[in-house]
């Protein structure tokens, strides 16, 4: 082929792929035609959604999801006001142990007596009132002294002759003393002694003529006492005091106004045996 030939097809074959390039980049692309508005420099339009290219290629860019929103939990308020301490309470399972009590025991009492028997039968309800001195051994026990009186009550008395008749009595008297619930039940025997003092008045208006007879008597004593108490303070209890005595006289004395005292230890009759109700206080 002619030189000049060459050269005409050379030069036709360049302007076909000028025209070719020019017609190509006037055509958008399939992809930019989906976005419905134009994307930013830094995005690229990839099925319709403007995305930011990968450093791969650009099938594998993804879409840019919105950032989720964080939930912001409030700070609690802290008190400058430390807490409460707890209360003291003793360990679980120890016992508080009550106070001690004091080392002298009192038991002052105040009731009645009611004498039974033969000995008893001239005999009404009568005043009986006495105290325990003493000491305590420990919690359980104490070792008394006891001092009474009982204030006899005749019946069947005949018109104008007055009669007093009282009985003085000291024994020693042991308490065990029991706690029981809420209360403190006390029990131990008596073993003492006793007087008897009893004065007859005749009034001169009956026969003329007044006269004055004295009787004494004096003996043994056994018997027991028994009975309950509620404590009403840390060092007191209330409550009642039961007891029996059995009175056997060993000398008898009587004296009618001026004469000569006369006694006898033998044939004195039987012992007088006596029921005590009283209240009473444990100190």
């Amino acid at each position: 082929m002619p030189t000049n030939g060459r050269a005409a097809a050379f030069a036709s074959f360049m302007a076909l792929l000028v025209m070719s390039g020019a017609a190509r980049g006037q055509s958008p692309g399939p992809s930019q035609a989906l976005c419905p508005t134009a994307c930013p420099a830094d995005q690229t339009c990839i099925n319709g959604v403007c995305m930011v290219p990968a450093a791969g290629p650009a099938s594998q860019a993804l879409p840019i999801a919105p950032s989720a929103p964080v939930a912001v939990w409030p700070t609690p308020a802290v008190s400058s006001t430390p807490p409460p301490a707890p209360a003291a309470s003793s360990p679980a399972g120890v016992v508080v142990a009550p106070p001690a009590r004091s080392p002298l025991s009192l038991l002052p009492y105040l009731g009645v007596h009611s004498a039974v028997g033969d000995a008893g039968k001239s005999l009404d309800m009568g005043l009986h009132a006495g105290i325990f001195v003493g000491g305590r051994i420990n919690d359980w026990v104490s070792l008394n002294g006891e001092v009474g009186l009982d204030w006899f009550n005749p019946s069947g008395t005949p018109a104008g002759i007055d009669v007093t008749d009282r009985m003085y009595t000291l024994a020693f008297s042991p308490l065990v003393q029991a706690p029981v619930g809420v209360g403190r039940f006390v029990i131990g025997p008596t073993l003492g002694g006793f007087v008897t003092r009893a004065e007859l008045t005749r009034d001169q208006s009956l026969t003329g003529v007044s006269s004055t007879a004295n009787f004494t008597a004096h003996g043994w004593l056994v018997g027991a006492n028994a009975g309950f108490f509620f404590p009403v303070s840390s060092k007191i209890d209330l409550g009642v005091l039961l007891g029996f005595r059995s009175h056997s006289a060993t000398e008898s004395c009587e004296k009618v106004d001026n004469q000569l005292e006369s006694c006898r230890s033998d044939n004195l009759g039987s012992s007088l045996k006596m029921f005590n109700t009283t209240l009473a206080a444990l100190f």
